[in-house]
C-alpha cells in the first residue's frame, strides 16, 4: 500500500512524498532535502512533537496516509562512521 507524506520545509515551503510502507524515514528525508537543495545530515523529521527515527520505516511509524511532517534542524550533527562486524562461524572460529 503506497501513502502519501507532506512535508513542511524551513522555507515555507511544503513537499509532497509518495512513499510504500517500506521506505525508510532517512529515505524520506533524503527525498525532500533533495527536492528543496538542503543537507540531510542537517535535519530531521518531526510528527507533532516527536522527532522520527531515521532507522525506522514507515508501516513500524504509525504515521496516517498524508500525515503532515516537518523537517527541523538537528541538535546533533550525523556523521558516518566505520562500523567493525564480527561473526562467529558454525565452527566456532571468529
Amino acid at each position: 500500500m503506497s501513502r502519501d507524506l507532506v512535508v513542511l520545509v524551513p522555507n515555507g515551503r511544503r513537499v509532497k512524498v509518495h512513499c510504500t510502507a517500506d521506505t525508510s524515514i532517512l529515505q524520506v528525508l533524503e527525498d525532500v532535502c533533495a527536492k528543496q537543495g538542503f543537507q540531510p545530515t542537517d535535519y530531521d523529521l518531526k510528527h507533532h512533537k516527536t522527532i522520527l527515527d531515521l532507522t525506522t520505516t514507515i508501516r513500524f511509524c504509525n504515521l496516517p496516509n498524508k500525515a503532515m511532517l516537518e523537517l527541523v534542524e538537528t541538535e546533533r550533527k550525523r556523521v558516518e562512521t566505520d562500523v567493525t562486524i564480527g561473526l562467529m562461524l558454525d565452527d566456532g572460529k571468529y
